[in-house]
């Protein structure tokens, strides 16, 4: 039964407890299948992508996730870049990264220009990776 609600992007929150409360509901992970089959944008920041790969959403896909969950990940993986998107999953280490992951989704959502304007607006330099 597919969901009667279609969201823009999902990205689930990091936090090792907050991923593993998240990996366990069965709405959840309904949800984010929905999201990868349709095409529309979807990710994890900080732990959470080990939920993603849990629930087959990593598949053929490169990820990152913070340093102390990085090890659990499997497949094309890496622990260099802070953020990486592949296709239509966006990933991102942590905390630190936090600003420059948003800046990634508006410039995946709205286009280089909003990224950009909304960047000068909080003072951060933004440059598309």
């Amino acid at each position: 039964m597919a969901s009667s609600t279609i969201y823009d992007i999902i990205v689930s929150q990091g936090g090792v407890a907050g991923a593993e409360r998240l990996g366990r509901s069965k709405y959840l992970k309904k949800l984010l299948k929905e999201q990868k089959e349709s095409g529309r944008i979807y990710g994890g920041i900080c732990s959470s992508p080990v939920i993603l790969q849990k629930h087959g959403l990593l598949k053929d896909k490169i990820a990152t996730a913070h340093p102390s969950a990085v090890n659990k990940l499997t497949g094309q993986v890496t622990d260099r870049a802070d953020i990486v998107i592949d296709g239509n999953l966006i990933t991102c280490k942590g905390l630190e990264t936090v600003i420059e992951f948003s800046m990634a989704i508006i410039h995946k959502l709205f286009g280089h220009g909003r990224a950009r304007s909304l960047a000068e607006g909080i003072v951060f330099e933004y440059e598309v990776k």
